[in-house]
Protein backbone atom coordinates (compact mmCIF):
# COMPACT_ATOMS: atom_id res chain seq x y z
CA UNK A 1 0.00 0.00 0.00
CA UNK A 2 1.29 3.71 -0.54
CA UNK A 3 0.05 6.75 1.25
CA UNK A 4 0.87 10.24 -0.10
CA UNK A 5 0.37 13.33 1.97
CA UNK A 6 1.06 16.57 1.06
CA UNK A 7 0.05 20.00 2.60
CA UNK A 8 1.68 23.47 3.48
CA UNK A 9 4.09 23.72 6.22
CA UNK A 10 2.32 23.17 9.60
CA UNK A 11 -0.72 22.09 7.99
CA UNK A 12 -0.95 19.08 10.18
CA UNK A 13 0.58 16.48 7.98
CA UNK A 14 2.72 14.92 9.93
CA UNK A 15 0.31 14.20 12.59
CA UNK A 16 -2.03 12.57 10.16
CA UNK A 17 0.57 10.59 8.71
CA UNK A 18 1.39 9.11 12.30
CA UNK A 19 -2.15 9.00 13.23
CA UNK A 20 -2.60 6.70 9.93
CA UNK A 21 0.44 4.85 10.74
CA UNK A 22 -0.57 3.76 13.79
CA UNK A 23 -4.46 2.80 12.92
CA UNK A 24 -3.40 0.52 10.42
CA UNK A 25 -2.30 -2.21 13.88
CA UNK A 26 0.56 -3.57 11.99
CA UNK A 27 3.22 -4.65 14.53
CA UNK A 28 6.11 -2.61 13.28
CA UNK A 29 6.11 1.54 12.63
CA UNK A 30 9.17 2.94 11.53
CA UNK A 31 9.97 6.60 10.92
CA UNK A 32 12.40 8.11 8.82
CA UNK A 33 12.91 11.17 9.66
CA UNK A 34 15.04 13.21 7.24
CA UNK A 35 15.52 16.56 8.70
CA UNK A 36 18.98 18.23 9.86
CA UNK A 37 19.70 20.06 12.64
CA UNK A 38 19.98 23.23 10.62
CA UNK A 39 19.20 26.07 12.74
CA UNK A 40 17.07 26.44 16.12
CA UNK A 41 13.67 26.70 15.14
CA UNK A 42 14.40 23.04 13.17
CA UNK A 43 15.91 21.79 16.13
CA UNK A 44 12.65 22.76 17.81
CA UNK A 45 10.37 20.74 14.97
CA UNK A 46 12.44 17.93 14.84
CA UNK A 47 12.13 17.68 18.89
CA UNK A 48 8.41 18.12 18.67
CA UNK A 49 8.24 15.35 16.26
CA UNK A 50 10.25 12.51 18.47
CA UNK A 51 8.48 13.92 21.29
CA UNK A 52 5.11 13.41 20.12
CA UNK A 53 6.29 10.26 18.54
CA UNK A 54 7.64 8.92 22.22
CA UNK A 55 4.28 10.23 24.04
CA UNK A 56 2.31 8.05 21.21
CA UNK A 57 1.22 4.37 22.44
CA UNK A 58 3.21 3.26 19.29
CA UNK A 59 6.25 1.80 19.66
CA UNK A 60 8.71 3.40 16.80
CA UNK A 61 11.28 2.76 15.85
CA UNK A 62 13.08 5.74 14.15
CA UNK A 63 16.09 6.36 11.40
CA UNK A 64 17.51 9.69 11.09
CA UNK A 65 18.54 9.39 7.65
CA UNK A 66 19.19 12.78 5.39
CA UNK A 67 19.89 11.08 1.89
CA UNK A 68 20.43 7.78 0.75
CA UNK A 69 17.92 5.97 2.27
CA UNK A 70 17.83 3.10 -0.62
CA UNK A 71 19.47 0.49 1.52
CA UNK A 72 16.87 0.64 4.22
CA UNK A 73 14.16 -1.94 2.30
CA UNK A 74 17.01 -4.69 3.47
CA UNK A 75 16.82 -3.43 7.05
CA UNK A 76 12.68 -3.12 7.49
CA UNK A 77 11.13 -6.24 7.58
CA UNK A 78 8.02 -7.33 5.66
CA UNK A 79 4.17 -6.54 6.75
CA UNK A 80 5.39 -2.94 8.52
CA UNK A 81 4.37 0.36 8.03
CA UNK A 82 6.68 3.12 6.82
CA UNK A 83 6.11 6.64 6.97
CA UNK A 84 9.18 8.68 5.38
CA UNK A 85 8.95 12.56 6.77
CA UNK A 86 9.77 14.39 4.76
CA UNK A 87 10.02 13.68 0.66
CA UNK A 88 11.06 17.73 0.14
CA UNK A 89 13.59 17.97 2.44
CA UNK A 90 14.97 14.48 1.06
CA UNK A 91 14.86 15.71 -1.76
CA UNK A 92 16.69 18.97 -0.88
CA UNK A 93 19.56 16.62 1.10
CA UNK A 94 20.13 14.96 -2.14
CA UNK A 95 19.70 17.70 -4.95
CA UNK A 96 22.10 20.27 -3.03
CA UNK A 97 24.57 17.74 -1.26
CA UNK A 98 27.80 19.56 -0.34
CA UNK A 99 31.47 18.19 -1.68
CA UNK A 100 34.63 17.94 0.05
CA UNK A 101 35.46 21.99 -0.90
CA UNK A 102 32.01 22.68 0.99
CA UNK A 103 30.61 24.72 -2.39
CA UNK A 104 27.71 23.74 -3.71
CA UNK A 105 28.09 22.52 -7.23
CA UNK A 106 24.64 21.73 -9.31
CA UNK A 107 23.75 18.57 -10.71
CA UNK A 108 23.49 18.17 -14.30
CA UNK A 109 20.39 17.21 -15.99
CA UNK A 110 21.28 14.02 -16.49
CA UNK A 111 22.34 13.90 -12.74
CA UNK A 112 19.06 14.96 -11.99
CA UNK A 113 17.39 12.10 -13.84
CA UNK A 114 19.62 9.19 -12.24
CA UNK A 115 18.70 10.87 -8.87
CA UNK A 116 14.81 11.08 -9.34
CA UNK A 117 15.10 7.29 -10.58
CA UNK A 118 17.04 6.20 -7.82
CA UNK A 119 14.70 8.26 -5.60
CA UNK A 120 11.57 6.31 -7.06
CA UNK A 121 13.75 3.01 -6.93
CA UNK A 122 14.58 3.36 -3.07
CA UNK A 123 10.45 4.30 -2.76
CA UNK A 124 9.51 1.24 -4.63
CA UNK A 125 11.74 -1.18 -2.62
CA UNK A 126 10.29 0.56 1.00
CA UNK A 127 6.74 -0.38 -0.32
CA UNK A 128 7.68 -3.68 -1.44
CA UNK A 129 4.92 -6.40 0.81
CA UNK A 130 4.58 -2.81 3.11
CA UNK A 131 2.62 0.05 4.08
CA UNK A 132 4.62 3.32 3.03
CA UNK A 133 3.25 6.72 3.52
CA UNK A 134 4.99 9.53 1.83
CA UNK A 135 5.19 13.46 3.48
CA UNK A 136 5.75 15.98 1.50
CA UNK A 137 5.46 19.81 1.52
CA UNK A 138 3.09 21.88 -1.01
CA UNK A 139 5.37 23.69 -2.39
CA UNK A 140 3.63 24.83 -6.09
CA UNK A 141 0.56 27.01 -4.56
CA UNK A 142 2.68 30.00 -3.72
CA UNK A 143 4.91 32.11 -5.57
CA UNK A 144 8.77 30.76 -5.81
CA UNK A 145 10.94 33.66 -3.82
CA UNK A 146 13.61 33.02 -6.57
CA UNK A 147 13.23 31.95 -10.00
CA UNK A 148 16.87 30.86 -10.37
CA UNK A 149 18.28 27.68 -12.14
CA UNK A 150 18.78 25.87 -9.27
CA UNK A 151 15.02 26.73 -7.36
CA UNK A 152 13.45 25.64 -10.45
CA UNK A 153 16.07 22.26 -10.85
CA UNK A 154 14.54 21.68 -7.24
CA UNK A 155 11.11 22.65 -7.92
CA UNK A 156 11.19 20.57 -11.24
CA UNK A 157 12.66 17.36 -9.88
CA UNK A 158 9.92 17.49 -6.34
CA UNK A 159 6.95 18.07 -8.76
CA UNK A 160 7.75 14.85 -11.36
CA UNK A 161 8.48 12.76 -7.67
CA UNK A 162 4.93 13.80 -6.83
CA UNK A 163 3.33 12.89 -9.97
CA UNK A 164 4.61 10.00 -10.09
CA UNK A 165 3.85 9.01 -6.54
CA UNK A 166 0.85 10.30 -6.57
CA UNK A 167 0.18 8.08 -10.02
CA UNK A 168 0.91 4.99 -8.05
CA UNK A 169 -0.71 5.52 -4.95
CA UNK A 170 -3.54 3.70 -3.31
CA UNK A 171 -4.65 7.15 -1.65
CA UNK A 172 -3.61 10.92 -1.70
CA UNK A 173 -4.54 13.55 0.81
CA UNK A 174 -4.03 17.40 0.75
CA UNK A 175 -3.86 18.33 4.34
CA UNK A 176 -5.06 22.15 5.24
CA UNK A 177 -5.13 24.02 8.47
CA UNK A 178 -5.15 20.06 10.57
CA UNK A 179 -7.76 18.74 8.03
CA UNK A 180 -6.59 16.12 5.86
CA UNK A 181 -8.85 15.92 2.44
CA UNK A 182 -8.36 12.70 0.67
CA UNK A 183 -7.90 13.58 -3.21
CA UNK A 184 -7.51 9.75 -4.34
Amino acid sequence: MLIFITGGARSGKSTFAEQLAENTKKPKLHYIATSIEADEEMSERIERHQTRRNESRANWITWEIEQNIGHLHKQIEQNSVILLDCLTTLVNNELFQVNEREEYQPLSANERKTLFASIMNALHQLQENRTLIIVSNEIFDDALPFKDETTMAYVELLGKLHQQIVNRADEAYLCENGIPIQMK
